[in-house]
């Protein structure tokens, strides 16, 4: 495992936490992003479940790092879309497949091992994210559904847009000729599922209401000078970003170096294409009902991503897309069903895990 990451808000924040604190009593100056307040006090600006999640581990002990943790939750993520894959497929052989995929042939493995806070907290949404999918497609409950997907909000708030494919799961999936119009049996599972939500709404909101006298978050834009930065000249979300994302996506390639390794990963990301080309089977699947409403899902909770001002800068691949990844997955879990593995998938499964072994090695360019 790489070296402990520095950039340990949600552990900090942990402690302070169980000492009786919403707030750090110290602001170490690598730690740029921390909110000050009167008599030598910082907020930290990000959503708080990474730290609702951390605080479990130190409760076992304060010197469990934060890295340790994120490597932790990113491991469970890829046994969960496992079991995922051998519900949906039956296949054990495919379920192996998905686990090589998400564990050693995606940028899962990449951010597990750095564990810094922004690539915690994309775990941890990812985790949620995928839990939540995996109810929707078997026990079926709608509040604990509604819990999960909550979860993954109150890490990456944009991933609560998902929320269509998982209301599709629980109301209108099985139903023979789904309608517009629904029946009350259909109307109580969309209450529930609302309520199992409101849960994490409602402690988002007190979070907020406590630390800035508002419901909503406006933590990210109290962080001294963030306004002032050259990639927010529009704000934090403009239409006019979306091009410089696309970029990052699709044509941000290796940088040449001289001697070995010869080339190294871009700091300002790779494109997807070259860090996980299997992702491309998401998009061979039949699209059906439930597939159609996966796509509107990755729409609607890629639209705040493709407009905001960064990219993921310092990054190993396009990170952004790791929020969307459980939506992936699962599309691609349902192309694996109907079909028989062959060479193809193979091969881009292993360039995926032969890139991201390539970027573990590079990480001391990273730190």
């Amino acid at each position: 495992m790489a070296t402990p990451s520095p950039y340990d808000y949600f552990t900090r924040l942990a402690g302070a936490i169980l000492d009786g604190r919403l707030y750090l009593t110290e602001g170490p100056k690598w730690l740029n992003e921390l909110i000050p307040i009167p008599q030598g006090r910082f907020y930290v600006p990000f959503s708080p479940m990474p730290t609702l999640v951390s605080i479990p581990f130190l409760l076992l002990s304060r010197v469990i790092t934060q890295s340790t943790i994120a490597a932790f939750t990113g491991a469970l993520t890829a046994v969960t879309t496992t079991t995922l894959a051998l519900k949906i497929t039956g296949s054990p052989k495919k379920g192996l497949y998905v686990w090589l995929t998400v564990g050693f042939g995606s940028l899962y493995w990449f951010l597990g091992s750095v564990g810094s806070s922004w690539y915690f907290g994309q775990l941890t949404s990812g985790l949620f994210l995928t839990l939540a999918l995996l109810e929707a497609n078997t026990k079926k409950r709608p509040i604990v559904a509604g819990i999960l997907l909550g979860g993954s909000y109150l890490a990456r708030p944009h991933t609560l847009l998902a929320f269509p494919v998982i209301l599709y799961l629980l109301v209108l999936h099985h139903a023979p000729k789904p309608k517009l119009r629904l029946s009350k049996n259909q109307f109580r599972p969309i209450v529930l599922f609302a309520l199992g939500i409101s849960v994490f709404l409602l402690t988002n909101f007190a979070y907020n209401f406590v630390r800035f006298g508002v419901i909503w978050d406006k933590g990210y834009v109290l962080i001294p000078n963030v306004l002032s930065e050259p990639w927010f000249q529009e704000g934090i979300f403009s239409l006019s970003y979306i091009p410089r994302h696309i970029n990052t996506m699709f044509a941000s390639l290796p940088v040449k170096i001289e001697g070995f390794p010869y080339f190294v990963p871009s700091w300002h990301g790779l494109s997807v294409w070259f860090t996980t080309p299997v992702l491309v089977y998401a998009f061979l699947g039949k699209l059906d009902g439930l597939a159609r409403v996966t796509w509107l899902s990755i729409v609607l909770a890629g639209l705040p991503i493709i407009t905001h001002g960064t990219t993921g800068v310092a990054q190993f691949g396009y990170r952004y897309l790791v929020d969307l990844y459980p939506l992936f997955f699962f599309l691609i879990i349902r192309y694996l069903k109907s079909t028989k593995l062959a060479w193809h998938h193979y091969f881009l499964l292993l360039w995926s895990v032969g890139v991201s072994v390539w970027g573990l090695l590079t990480l001391p360019l990273f730190a």
